[in-house]
């Protein structure tokens, strides 16, 4: 949903996609899937399909990585409460 509002989606496309970076190590990924949950909530309310692609990132050597191993995925899509519980270590960045 990269530069479109609930509004422009609507007028455009037959549904929203977005793509979820969750970085377990990133205070920013818990504002990040907040914002995400308002968008499909809005979206919801339109009566526009609302698809979430989540995926296990980190940041090594200062790029972002991503984990597309089967495990990765699986916690990827099934952990969001482990996610909101969760603290970003001493040292992370915020997105």
């Amino acid at each position: 949903m990269t530069g479109y509002d609930v509004a422009g989606v609507q007028a455009r496309f037959d549904a929203a996609k977005m793509l979820n970076r969750i970085d377990l190590d990133d205070a920013g990924t818990v504002a990040m899937l907040e914002t995400a949950g308002r968008a499909v909530t809005e979206l919801a309310r339109a009566g526009v399909v609302a698809m979430l692609e989540p995926f296990l990132s980190r940041r090594v050597d200062g790029r972002v990585v991503n984990d597309l191993s089967a495990d990765a995925v699986i916690k990827s899509c099934t952990s969001p409460r482990a996610w909101a519980r969760r603290r970003p270590s001493p040292g992370s960045s915020s997105r």
